[in-house]
């Protein structure tokens, strides 16, 4: 919990889209929210963006439109190293 009691961890994908060079789209549209404590589970078939999502999420990869907000912040104004100390992910 923050100071305030407010739950802090949440991580939002608004509308969050990746498109490759080529123009092939990888994520399309994808919105969500992982609250504090919540576990997900992406699953789907190979090449089916599960990977390229966690990416988008941690920074290492920025969306082509959209945006991924982490505690309420654009992972854009974190430090990108500080934010993947935040996150916690298996593979």
């Amino acid at each position: 919990m923050g100071p305030q009691g407010e739950q802090t961890g949440l991580i939002e994908c608004r509308a969050v889209s990746y498109r490759l060079d080529s123009g092939h789209a990888l994520i399309s549209d994808l919105s969500l929210e992982i609250l504090c404590g919540e576990t997900l589970v992406l699953l789907g078939r190979s090449g089916s963006g599960k990977t390229t999502t966690l990416k988008l999420i941690n920074r290492l990869l920025e969306p082509t439109s959209g945006e991924v907000l982490v505690e309420g912040r654009a992972t854009t104004a974190w430090d990108a190293i500080q934010l993947r100390r935040r996150i916690g992910y298996v593979i």
